[in-house]
């Protein structure tokens, strides 16, 4: 999580500066507090108003960065001031500490159902936190869909507590009996993905598609369960931009085959509609310092998106600590930015909350973040006494936003380098913060990372280039229906992505990868599927050379489970190349690894495994991967049910030197058929499947 930085009352060599001190801050907490009151007493009423749980919130989203025990020595001082509402009162005194845990992560907009996750670990009261999440929400019928269909809790708690704080009766008991609809389809650019709710997990699934003007139907990924939402769902890709496509979907149940379902839907334009009166030109709108779109009033609508063209000559430039970013688009949608420059910004280069429909092309963002004065122990500190080293600080720090693309666009040169593990976990800037839970469902995930370069130096790294926020859970990440194709990234500390939290429907291909400690974390997978296919991970290492996978997994039944494909990966690494790591000391993962070529020119210890399971789990699927290590001569591993591969006489030095050699970002490889996956399987001219990167350029 995101550092929170701490009041800190000065010390001093003298015990009267020290007590003045603590007598001023007292002061200033009674004046603080009477200030609200004030703010909100009725004008013709000289007895102030009493504050309710959302005024309380408000207050504190003003005072950031505070943490929960500032939250509750506020809250302190307000009742006993008599200053809190008859609701926010009584939660107050049934439980002091949980009532400023969930105020003051209602004030940093943390989402109500990763809250209740975590206050559920620390034991907190349930009912009390949904009280106070119903409290502090505006729209309470999206939390009461929020949780319901995020969290594995008590379903009759949450509808009790919706009714009671005003959710219309039928409108709750319909979400609760099934999901609001019957299915999703989510298209982007060349893919789409769908899922069909309210079917058994024992239904079975299969999925076809073809263009609206095509006679013929291709198979695609059978149907795979997701237990978060109830749901059947899969991916398709390789499909063309702008196209209909029409889908059909046949359940068996017991055996017997149903009527087929028909679906349409439409890939997404490569550009979108553009309001003809809000095509901006950067050099008109922009004179330096921040461009700030909120208070410039620079917003699109759906079908009037707005234009922002920028040029060489008008970069974007942030030279000091007054801006917090560069580009500030707070929660302003539908905006389009071409050819910009960006240079600077204390946090981060780009920076929205709460926002949807953004899309950068061309965009060239470096020297942004802070600038650390301070190292202890090998970690780089902004202040001496900052308690937490600089991190998160991101060239796209999109929090809390969905619906993004980002194509085209180069990413280097963060003012802060990231320590490596010899100094603890590293710390330091990223590329790209995914951080995709909108508050409202429809906008989260969706989001496209396709033919960009992020990239540091060997001695300028990143933290992770593209990093993961809320790890940990479903609404973390990417959350759900993401692309991440086409891409190079290079040169971290730690991952060189991350794709943990919700992967749902999540997608890694075509991508080139190298000078990382790991190449992909899947770690956790919390709702599954995701698609790790056809990406050319190569040349591992941070700054010191160390280097533990090239997909790195683990974290499955500490929470709710989902499973990684990975398919047709080109890994030549002296990492590992699937590789166990824990989380919450669990290294168990869930895998279906098919036809990858693994090879390691290491073999130590738990170092050059092409499979390194820890703690195995039987529902993995190992087939027919290539896997060889050139310091052992022969295939290693560590991992139940791997089915060898099909032509054993490939498995031996010469023939694995000369793949481990060929310099190219794939291999082509005349697989059996019965190994070939319906749509994920992409074919060479003569027929063979490629395995790695599917352009060489």
């Amino acid at each position: 999580m995101r550092p929170i930085f701490l009041f800190r009352f000065s010390s001093s060599l003298s015990e009267l500066r020290l007590c003045t001190s603590r007598l001023l801050t007292c002061v200033m907490l009674v004046l603080s507090i009477t200030s609200i009151a004030i703010t909100h007493a009725n004008a013709n009423n000289s007895k102030p108003s009493q504050l309710s749980a959302s005024q309380f919130v408000s207050y504190l989203a003003k005072k950031q960065p505070l943490n929960e025990s500032d939250a509750q020595r506020y809250l302190s001082a307000a009742f006993n001031d008599g200053k809190l509402n008859e609701q926010l009162n009584r939660t107050y005194l049934k439980d002091k500490a949980l009532t400023g845990y969930l105020l003051l992560r209602a004030a940093k907009g943390i989402s109500a159902e990763y809250t209740l996750d975590v206050g559920l670990k620390r034991g907190y009261d349930l009912s009390t936190m949904l009280e106070l999440a119903y409290l502090t929400t505006q729209d309470k019928s999206q939390l009461t869909n929020n949780l319901l269909f995020t969290l594995h809790i008590d379903h009759d708690l949450i509808q009790d507590t919706a009714i009671q704080y005003g959710v219309d009766k039928d409108v709750v008991n319909k979400m609760a009996s099934k999901h609001p609809a019957d299915y999703r389809i989510t298209p982007l650019f060349e893919s789409v993905s769908i899922s069909v709710f309210n079917r058994l997990e024992s239904d079975h699934g299969i999925v076809e598609y073809r263009p609206l003007d095509a006679q013929q139907w291709l198979p695609a990924s059978d149907l795979q369960w997701n237990s978060i939402e109830n749901a059947h769902t899969t991916s398709i890709v390789y499909l063309k931009p702008e196209t209909e496509y029409q889908l059909r979907v046949t359940f068996t149940v017991n055996n017997q085959p149903e009527s087929p379902q028909e679906y349409a839907f439409k890939t997404w334009n490569v550009l979108p509609t553009f309001d003809p009166n809000k095509i901006f030109h950067l050099k008109d709108i922009y004179s330096g310092g921040q461009l700030d779109l909120e208070a410039l009033n620079i917003k699109g609508k759906p079908n009037a998106w707005v234009k922002i063209i920028g040029d060489n000559t008008t970069p974007i430039v942030v030279v000091d600590d007054e801006y917090d970013s560069a580009i500030n688009i707070g929660a302003n949608g539908y905006i389009y930015f071409e050819n910009i420059v960006v240079k600077g910004g204390k946090l981060n280069a780009i920076s929205s909350d709460k926002s949807h429909h953004l899309w950068f092309n061309h965009c060239d963002v470096s020297q942004y973040g802070r600038i650390p004065k301070v190292i202890k122990n090998g970690k780089r500190y902004e202040k001496e006494n900052d308690k937490w080293p600089v991190n998160y600080d991101s060239a796209f720090g999109l929090r809390r936003t969905g619906r993004v693309v980002i194509e085209n666009c180069s990413v280097h040169s963060p003012n802060m380098a990231a320590n490596s593990w010899e100094s603890g976990h590293p710390h330091g800037a990223n590329a790209y913060l995914a951080m995709a839970n909108h508050p409202n469902r429809d906008f989260q995930g969706q989001i496209v990372l396709r033919n960009n370069r992020f990239f540091g130096t060997h001695n300028h790294r990143f933290n992770d280039v593209i990093e993961s926020r809320f790890n940990a859970y479903a609404s973390g990440g990417f959350v759900r229906d993401s692309a991440i194709y086409n891409n190079y990234l290079a040169y971290a500390n730690d991952d060189l992505i991350e794709l943990d939290g919700g992967q749902n429907n999540v997608l890694f291909y075509n991508n080139e990868l190298e000078q990382g400690y790991v190449g992909v974390s899947i770690i956790p997978n919390r709702n599954g599927p995701s698609y790790i296919f056809n990406n050319y991970i190569h040349n591992l290492g941070d700054e010191r050379g160390e280097m533990w996978a090239a997909i790195k997994a683990g974290g499955l039944l500490s929470r709710p489970k989902g499973v990684s494909t990975i398919y047709n990966n080109l890994i030549l690494t002296n990492a590992n190349g699937i590789g166990a790591a824990g989380f919450e000391q669990d290294y168990t993962f869930w895998v279906n690894a098919i036809n990858n070529v693994m090879i390691h020119n290491q073999h130590w210890n738990v170092r050059g495994y092409s499979i390194y399971e820890k703690s195995p789990y039987k529902a993995s699927v190992y087939k027919n991967n290539y896997m060889f290590n050139l310091v052992a001569k022969k295939p290693v591993y560590q991992a139940n049910g791997v089915e060898p591969f099909y032509d054993q006489s490939l498995l031996n030095l010469d023939y694995a030197k000369k793949l481990w050699d060929s310099n190219t970002r794939s291999v082509s490889l005349n697989i059996p058929a019965q190994y070939r996956l319906p749509n994920l399987t992409h074919e060479n001219a003569e027929g063979e499947v490629v395995i790695g990167k599917l352009t060489d350029e």
